[in-house]
């Protein structure tokens, strides 16, 4: 019998590499979990973050869980062949998500959660087009932060202060790495900046309030953007010894968390490279 493998998380970056790459072991039958309000959610979801692989969809689509039912939208049947095939759990739920369904099922997870604030400083510029930019197409790295351009969509659409034509905008974001300090319960997130994190923004404003200025922006001209958390993880830290195995002493032995929640820190960076290079490693140790 071919070993089932449960997989939260399945139209994420990390999800979808792990999906992929479970998917083309012969011994193996990936059953995928994904949020949504029902069935045909899940699989419009499902088919848009597979779209580069129809194969895969074709391949482990057929398995896919409904979310939003006690049984699964499973048939009796079904149901006890998942449980008597499923041997192993990989979850990728995301740095919110996973801590929520690890404290519902009896593990613990540590209240220290990071965000990785993003702010945006910007200003008026006629026509410097930045909308029609590629996004961060370089970094400046600093003590803690780093700076990059950057269109911030979400102030541009919410934030009073941006209301010019975008292409007008001139914008630097700020990416920080923050202290691991916070929680979440699934419904509210308690999550607040340190007087540590609080000077490094301010710093890194006072630069970025600089490097508009030298542009031509006038400091009484420029804004910020909204406050956001960029990529939270944190809450089931990876110690040194368990960096081969990348898994918690706290988990099941079955049992693998494969997202940002494992980071033991926060990288201050953009992630990708880094939970793509977490999935390769935890699919192979599989």
């Amino acid at each position: 019998m071919r070993e089932g493998i449960l997989l939260t998380g399945g139209t994420g970056f990390l999800g979808t590499e792990l999906a992929a790459r479970l998917a083309k072991a012969e011994e193996t039958l990936v059953y995928v979990l994904v949020r949504a309000a029902d069935h045909e959610e899940s699989a419009q979801r499902l088919r848009a973050a597979w779209q580069h692989d129809q194969s895969l969809y074709q391949a482990v689509g057929k398995r896919l869980l409904d979310f939003t039912k006690a049984d699964l939208g499973l048939s009796a049947e079904a149901l006890l062949a998942l449980r008597d095939n499923v041997t192993l759990v990989i979850l990728s739920a995301g740095g919110l998500g996973t801590p929520v369904i690890l404290r519902h099922s009896g593990v613990p997870c540590s209240d220290t959660l990071f965000a990785d604030p993003v702010l945006c400083v910007a200003g008026p510029m006629e026509n410097f087009g930045q909308d029609r930019q590629l996004l961060m197409p370089f970094i400046s790295q600093q003590d803690g932060y780093i700076l990059s351009p950057y269109m911030d969509y979400l102030s541009f659409f919410f934030h009073r202060s941006w209301r010019l034509p975008m292409r007008n905008i001139a914008s630097i974001m700020i990416k920080l790495a923050d202290e691991e300090a916070g929680t979440t319960d699934g419904r509210r997130i308690h999550k607040t900046m340190s007087p540590a994190d609080q000077r490094s923004m301010d710093r890194a404003v006072a630069q970025s309030r600089e490097i508009l200025e030298r542009l031509g922006v006038r400091e009484q001209d420029q804004f910020l953007g909204t406050l956001s958390a960029g990529h939270p993880g944190g809450m089931l830290p990876l110690t040194e010894g368990k960096k081969e195995n990348l898994h918690p002493s706290v988990l099941p032995e079955n049992l693998y968390v494969a997202d940002a929640t494992i980071l033991p820190r926060s990288l201050g960076n953009p992630p990708m490279l880094t939970i793509m290079a977490l999935a390769k490693k935890i699919a192979a140790l599989l």
